[in-house]
């Protein structure tokens, strides 16, 4: 959980981002609600949305463009072998959370440190979420089929 999490007006609700194309239907009103509520983004589009807090993914990237501020959610397998795309960056990234993951699409992980994968990114941020006491998740250009 994000230790020094911002006090915002609903403390209980997160914004969960995917990467639909519905997200540019709404981008003019994001920035208001990246004030108003907690966030979480999956992969790549936090580097659209700059005041994302919480960045999550999955795929072995090589970089995103965030802040040193943007708390990141990462598998720890990425930091245990210098042939990932992604080792360098996460060594370098001092503000992050990292998981082990498995495929399980039953049920949430309880066990932090452990997110449970099912089809999608969004899945293992429903379970961070879960795991951090968000009572409610407000999904914004997540997919569902």
């Amino acid at each position: 959980m994000v230790s020094s999490r911002t006090q915002k007006i609903n403390d209980h609700t997160i914004i969960l981002f995917g990467r639909s194309e519905y997200l540019y239907k709404i981008e003019k009103f994001v920035p208001d609600l990246l004030k108003k509520y907690h966030s979480i983004g999956c992969n790549q589009i936090v580097e659209y949305f700059n005041d994302i807090e919480n960045a999550i993914f999955f795929d072995d990237v090589g970089k995103l463009n965030i802040t040193e501020n943007t708390h990141l959610i990462a598998p720890a397998i990425y930091t245990q072998n210098s042939d990932r795309k992604s080792f360098k960056f996460l060594e370098n990234h001092k503000n992050k959370e990292l998981y082990e993951f498995y495929r399980n699409g039953k049920t949430f992980s309880k066990e932090k440190g452990t997110l449970n994968f099912y089809i999608h990114t969004p899945s293992l941020a429903l379970n961070w979420c879960y795991q951090n006491n968000f009572r409610n998740v407000i999904l914004a250009g997540v997919d569902l089929e």
